[in-house]
Protein backbone atom coordinates (compact mmCIF):
# COMPACT_ATOMS: atom_id res chain seq x y z
CA UNK A 1 0.00 0.00 0.00
CA UNK A 2 2.59 2.19 0.91
CA UNK A 3 4.36 1.46 -2.74
CA UNK A 4 1.68 2.39 -4.56
CA UNK A 5 1.33 5.58 -2.41
CA UNK A 6 4.31 6.58 -3.45
CA UNK A 7 4.29 5.43 -6.86
CA UNK A 8 0.94 7.74 -7.22
CA UNK A 9 2.73 10.77 -5.25
CA UNK A 10 5.87 10.80 -8.33
CA UNK A 11 3.14 10.33 -10.80
CA UNK A 12 1.29 13.33 -9.71
CA UNK A 13 4.36 15.25 -9.05
CA UNK A 14 5.69 14.11 -12.80
CA UNK A 15 2.65 15.25 -14.35
CA UNK A 16 2.64 18.79 -12.06
CA UNK A 17 6.18 19.30 -13.76
CA UNK A 18 5.28 18.70 -17.27
CA UNK A 19 1.81 20.86 -16.88
CA UNK A 20 4.15 23.41 -15.68
CA UNK A 21 6.82 23.17 -18.32
CA UNK A 22 4.48 23.00 -21.01
CA UNK A 23 2.34 26.54 -19.53
CA UNK A 24 5.97 28.18 -19.35
CA UNK A 25 6.54 27.41 -22.99
CA UNK A 26 3.21 28.63 -24.19
CA UNK A 27 3.16 31.63 -22.20
CA UNK A 28 7.01 32.11 -23.73
CA UNK A 29 5.79 31.77 -27.56
CA UNK A 30 2.75 33.99 -26.51
CA UNK A 31 5.13 37.06 -25.10
CA UNK A 32 5.08 40.49 -27.78
CA UNK A 33 8.03 39.00 -30.02
CA UNK A 34 9.62 42.39 -29.77
CA UNK A 35 11.09 40.39 -26.65
CA UNK A 36 12.11 37.41 -27.31
CA UNK A 37 13.34 38.08 -31.37
CA UNK A 38 13.86 41.96 -31.42
CA UNK A 39 12.66 44.63 -32.80
CA UNK A 40 15.28 46.79 -34.12
CA UNK A 41 13.64 49.38 -36.68
CA UNK A 42 16.15 50.00 -40.15
CA UNK A 43 17.33 53.41 -41.19
CA UNK A 44 16.67 55.21 -44.35
CA UNK A 45 20.60 55.23 -44.53
CA UNK A 46 21.00 50.95 -44.06
CA UNK A 47 18.33 50.36 -46.24
CA UNK A 48 19.83 52.72 -49.04
CA UNK A 49 22.92 50.91 -49.15
CA UNK A 50 20.62 47.60 -49.88
CA UNK A 51 21.16 46.22 -53.32
CA UNK A 52 17.92 45.12 -55.65
CA UNK A 53 17.23 43.17 -58.60
CA UNK A 54 13.90 43.67 -60.41
CA UNK A 55 11.48 40.31 -60.67
CA UNK A 56 9.82 40.16 -63.60
CA UNK A 57 6.63 37.86 -63.88
CA UNK A 58 7.28 34.56 -65.21
CA UNK A 59 11.04 34.81 -64.91
CA UNK A 60 11.54 34.38 -61.52
CA UNK A 61 15.13 33.97 -60.87
CA UNK A 62 16.54 34.34 -64.70
CA UNK A 63 15.24 37.69 -64.43
CA UNK A 64 16.90 38.04 -61.09
CA UNK A 65 20.61 36.55 -63.01
CA UNK A 66 20.24 38.11 -65.82
CA UNK A 67 18.58 42.05 -65.03
CA UNK A 68 20.35 45.51 -63.40
CA UNK A 69 21.06 46.02 -60.07
CA UNK A 70 20.11 48.80 -58.20
CA UNK A 71 20.63 50.38 -55.01
CA UNK A 72 18.03 50.77 -52.95
CA UNK A 73 18.89 54.45 -52.41
CA UNK A 74 18.18 55.12 -56.06
CA UNK A 75 14.34 54.36 -55.03
CA UNK A 76 14.37 56.46 -52.40
CA UNK A 77 15.65 59.92 -54.55
CA UNK A 78 13.35 59.21 -57.57
CA UNK A 79 11.47 62.14 -56.16
CA UNK A 80 8.38 60.46 -54.83
CA UNK A 81 7.84 58.63 -51.74
CA UNK A 82 8.15 54.98 -51.75
CA UNK A 83 6.12 52.70 -49.57
CA UNK A 84 7.88 49.37 -49.26
CA UNK A 85 6.20 46.41 -48.29
CA UNK A 86 5.24 43.03 -47.99
CA UNK A 87 1.77 43.18 -47.08
CA UNK A 88 -1.59 42.51 -48.83
CA UNK A 89 -4.46 44.61 -47.14
CA UNK A 90 -2.45 47.82 -47.68
CA UNK A 91 -3.87 47.29 -51.60
CA UNK A 92 -7.20 49.12 -50.19
CA UNK A 93 -5.49 52.44 -49.57
CA UNK A 94 -3.92 52.29 -53.39
CA UNK A 95 -5.95 55.41 -54.85
CA UNK A 96 -4.93 57.60 -51.27
CA UNK A 97 -1.29 56.66 -52.18
CA UNK A 98 -1.78 57.62 -55.20
CA UNK A 99 -3.31 61.14 -54.59
CA UNK A 100 0.18 61.80 -52.67
CA UNK A 101 2.20 60.50 -55.24
CA UNK A 102 3.36 57.63 -52.82
CA UNK A 103 4.96 54.62 -55.47
CA UNK A 104 4.63 51.00 -53.99
CA UNK A 105 7.02 48.63 -54.04
CA UNK A 106 7.63 44.90 -52.75
CA UNK A 107 11.00 43.61 -51.67
CA UNK A 108 11.05 39.67 -51.10
CA UNK A 109 14.36 37.75 -49.28
CA UNK A 110 13.35 34.89 -52.00
CA UNK A 111 12.23 34.33 -55.23
CA UNK A 112 10.25 31.40 -54.68
CA UNK A 113 6.97 31.53 -54.75
CA UNK A 114 7.30 35.52 -55.82
CA UNK A 115 4.56 34.87 -58.86
CA UNK A 116 2.07 33.12 -56.36
CA UNK A 117 2.46 36.14 -54.03
CA UNK A 118 2.23 39.35 -56.99
CA UNK A 119 -1.52 39.44 -56.59
CA UNK A 120 -1.23 40.33 -53.12
CA UNK A 121 0.69 43.20 -53.83
CA UNK A 122 -1.17 43.77 -56.83
CA UNK A 123 -0.59 48.00 -56.58
CA UNK A 124 2.61 47.48 -56.28
CA UNK A 125 4.78 48.92 -59.17
CA UNK A 126 7.19 46.45 -58.88
CA UNK A 127 9.20 43.63 -57.20
CA UNK A 128 12.42 43.04 -55.76
CA UNK A 129 14.90 40.74 -54.68
CA UNK A 130 16.96 41.18 -51.62
CA UNK A 131 19.33 38.62 -51.66
CA UNK A 132 21.42 40.23 -48.53
CA UNK A 133 18.02 40.57 -46.69
CA UNK A 134 19.28 43.83 -45.32
CA UNK A 135 15.26 45.30 -45.75
CA UNK A 136 14.71 42.49 -42.80
CA UNK A 137 17.48 43.83 -40.73
CA UNK A 138 19.38 45.35 -39.58
CA UNK A 139 18.32 42.12 -36.71
CA UNK A 140 17.08 39.37 -38.81
CA UNK A 141 14.03 38.55 -36.96
CA UNK A 142 13.42 34.53 -37.46
CA UNK A 143 10.28 33.85 -35.94
CA UNK A 144 10.88 29.90 -34.69
CA UNK A 145 8.13 27.38 -35.72
CA UNK A 146 7.27 26.12 -33.13
CA UNK A 147 6.87 29.79 -31.82
CA UNK A 148 4.99 30.58 -34.33
CA UNK A 149 2.43 28.08 -33.99
CA UNK A 150 2.00 28.34 -30.24
CA UNK A 151 0.76 31.63 -30.71
CA UNK A 152 -2.96 32.39 -30.48
CA UNK A 153 -2.43 35.38 -32.26
CA UNK A 154 -1.43 32.94 -35.52
CA UNK A 155 -5.02 31.61 -36.21
CA UNK A 156 -6.83 34.68 -35.23
CA UNK A 157 -4.67 37.03 -38.20
CA UNK A 158 -4.96 33.65 -40.60
CA UNK A 159 -9.22 33.34 -40.20
CA UNK A 160 -9.37 37.06 -40.38
CA UNK A 161 -7.09 37.09 -43.84
CA UNK A 162 -8.76 33.87 -45.14
CA UNK A 163 -12.54 35.68 -44.41
CA UNK A 164 -11.18 38.36 -46.18
CA UNK A 165 -10.27 36.10 -49.16
CA UNK A 166 -6.69 36.08 -49.03
CA UNK A 167 -5.30 32.75 -48.81
CA UNK A 168 -1.52 33.45 -48.45
CA UNK A 169 1.50 31.55 -50.39
CA UNK A 170 2.42 28.34 -48.33
CA UNK A 171 6.24 28.44 -50.79
CA UNK A 172 9.22 29.61 -49.68
CA UNK A 173 10.19 30.04 -46.40
CA UNK A 174 8.08 32.23 -44.04
CA UNK A 175 9.92 32.20 -40.41
CA UNK A 176 11.68 36.00 -41.89
CA UNK A 177 9.36 38.36 -40.39
CA UNK A 178 9.21 41.59 -42.35
CA UNK A 179 7.84 44.92 -42.12
CA UNK A 180 6.24 48.18 -43.99
CA UNK A 181 8.31 51.33 -44.56
CA UNK A 182 6.94 54.59 -46.09
CA UNK A 183 10.08 56.66 -47.17
CA UNK A 184 10.58 60.06 -48.33
CA UNK A 185 14.24 61.44 -49.37
CA UNK A 186 16.31 60.64 -46.47
CA UNK A 187 13.00 60.36 -43.57
CA UNK A 188 11.37 57.43 -42.45
CA UNK A 189 7.97 58.86 -42.32
CA UNK A 190 6.62 55.35 -40.93
CA UNK A 191 7.90 51.95 -39.67
CA UNK A 192 5.99 48.59 -39.18
CA UNK A 193 8.19 45.67 -38.18
CA UNK A 194 5.88 42.33 -38.65
CA UNK A 195 5.20 40.98 -34.85
CA UNK A 196 4.07 37.19 -36.33
CA UNK A 197 2.43 35.41 -39.45
CA UNK A 198 -0.11 37.31 -41.11
CA UNK A 199 0.54 40.42 -38.72
CA UNK A 200 -0.65 43.52 -40.91
CA UNK A 201 0.56 47.50 -40.32
CA UNK A 202 -1.77 49.74 -38.47
CA UNK A 203 -3.72 51.75 -41.66
CA UNK A 204 -4.56 54.56 -39.65
CA UNK A 205 -1.02 55.29 -38.60
CA UNK A 206 0.37 55.06 -42.56
CA UNK A 207 -2.14 56.74 -43.80
CA UNK A 208 -1.64 59.83 -41.12
CA UNK A 209 1.44 59.74 -42.22
CA UNK A 210 0.88 59.60 -46.07
CA UNK A 211 -1.11 62.62 -45.72
CA UNK A 212 1.13 64.19 -44.20
CA UNK A 213 3.33 63.90 -47.43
Amino acid sequence: MKLSKSLMLMTFVGCGAIAAALSGIILYANLPTRMTIGAIVPTVEYLAGTRLKKLELGHGAQSALAGPEIKAGELFNSGSPLLVMAASALCNARDRFADKGVRVVGVVHEQLGVDQFRPFLSCADAIYWDEEKRFFGPSQRWLPLWMGFLRLSTYVNYYKTSKAGFDGNKEGEGRLLGGVYLVNGDKMLFAHLEQEWGDEANMNKLLDAVAKI
